[in-house]
């Protein structure tokens, strides 16, 4: 088990790809995580080597105590003498040359994990996710089969980390597949990333809701050049249909979404790009089975728009959680991975998100779905972003509280929100709390961080 600690990198799919095909595993960290929480995952992997770059060299450092890390590799060092730490470039050809081929590990490509990405899960702490050889490269053959392919002349930019499963798949790994140009941003910023659009007259993004947000309503965007993109697909968190529509319309592309997990490759559903329902994420993709279990029965559910959780099977899906056999049965029974998500499908076999189970706020008995609301918020032309959560409340269960961050200059009264949300809703899935905020805490997929929230 190898640990792969760096920001999105030309190097990285090198490293990655090579790792693999000599048989390592490796298992990706988030450079931002604390040092308690990269020791964490190196403990409960039991990584034995770790690759990182200078920038994050004294975490790693410290990170790597009292783990099983026996080697720590680190990139850019250049003429600095580290102890104990080797330079990757070192390692590297210093120039191109043809080779033997080296490998000369078997492989049973359907049983044989080697990537290890961490995920929360439907429920509890942060697991490690197994994934085959077979599951992966299924995923990117099931993705090319169901939409329009990516071809050689088109560009792709790697705004998503490739140490997320979403990034690592559809980017790092399917963009590469199909011989695609990819231009890799190691850290976010909208005008960078504007500009890198502009000027290698990117074609395809992946992106995920808070950029979305920001396509909709920022206003850089009017200064850039963006009439190269021609399809933009959103997934790794909801996106509501309403701001999904102010892309589509404000740069005239294909806004589509997606969904999956890292449990399930993590691509399940996508919108085809000649057919395209706003608000859905799309149809099934090929060889994967949908069963929607009634919330309080388990029962399956066979009727069109009855919401109720979603559980898939198909190649594509994890192998289990590593050194998790409890978790591993509550989230994979009977071949289908229980995802814990709520949702439905229409008469075209389209489907729909609602929300999590867990993140379902129940008010006076009914189910309210916090990103219901967070997409009519988001509708308001003085409201930059916004988050929903249940408060407790002895009368009704939990009242749904909206978090607010205003648009620059803006300002509206607590009632005017409440007031806007009410026009768009029943009485019983009213906001019945606001507060005003700089920001919403949100992880690098961009989920909104409920948990933070719910501890203000």
């Amino acid at each position: 088990m190898i640990a792969v600690m760096l920001p999105n990198l030309p190097l990285f799919p090198v490293l990655f790809h090579g790792i693999s095909y000599v048989g390592g595993i490796v298992t990706t960290l988030n450079p931002l995580y604390s040092y308690e929480e990269i020791q964490s995952q190196l403990a409960d992997s039991g990584a034995i080597m770790m690759i990182t770059s200078k920038d994050f060299l004294e975490k790693a450092q410290k990170s790597i105590e009292n783990t099983k890390v026996k080697q720590l590799f680190v990139l850019d060092l250049k003429d600095e003498i580290v102890e104990n730490v080797l330079k990757v470039e070192e390692t590297l050809l210093k120039e191109s040359v043809r080779t033997e081929m080296i490998n000369t590990v078997s492989f049973n490509t359907k049983e044989d994990v080697f990537a290890v990405p961490y995920s929360s899960g439907t429920v509890g702490l942060c697991k490690g996710v197994c994934l085959t050889h077979f599951n992966t490269l299924s995923n990117i053959l099931q993705f090319r089969c169901s939409v329009e392919k990516i071809s050689s002349g088109d560009c792709t930019i790697a705004v998503l980390p490739f140490f997320h499963i979403y990034g690592l798949t559809l980017i790092c790994n399917a963009a590469l597949y199909e011989g695609a140009k990819v231009v890799t941003m190691a850290r976010f910023d909208l005008e960078t990333f504007l500009r890198n659009i502009q000027t290698h007259q990117v074609t395809r993004i992946h992106l995920v809701p808070p950029i979305m947000i920001a396509l909709a309503k920022h206003p850089l965007i009017e200064k850039y050049n963006l009439t190269s993109i021609k399809t933009l697909v959103s997934a790794a968190a909801p996106l509501s249909a309403e701001v999904a529509s102010m892309v589509s319309k404000r740069l005239n592309v294909i806004v589509k979404q997606g969904y999956g997990l890292t449990e399930t490759g993590p691509v399940c559903c996508v919108c085809p790009d000649d057919n395209v329902k706003v608000g859905s994420v799309g149809l099934l993709l090929p060889l994967t089975d949908l069963k929607i279990l009634d919330l309080e029965t388990e029962e399956e559910i066979t009727q069109v728009g009855k919401q109720g959780e979603l559980c898939f099977s198909g190649p594509q899906m994890m192998k289990g959680y590593l050194n998790n056999e409890e978790a591993t049965k509550y989230t994979l029974r009977n071949g289908f991975i229980h995802t814990g998500d709520v949702g439905y499908i229409d008469s075209d076999g389209f489907l729909y998100i609602v929300d999590r189970v867990k993140e379902l706020i129940k008010y006076n008995g009914y189910q309210v779905p916090p990103a219901e609301l967070e997409g009519i918020l988001l509708k308001h032309p003085k409201i930059l972003d916004a988050a929903v959560i249940g408060i407790q409340d002895e009368t009704v269960g939990e009242l749904p509280k909206a978090f607010v961050v205003m648009r620059p200059n803006e300002t509206l009264s607590e009632d005017e929100v409440m007031n806007f949300v009410a026009e768009h809703v029943s009485p019983q899935r009213r906001v019945r709390l606001v507060e005003f905020v700089k920001e919403i805490p949100k992880s690098s997929s961009g989920k909104i961080l409920r948990r933070l929230l719910r501890q203000r």
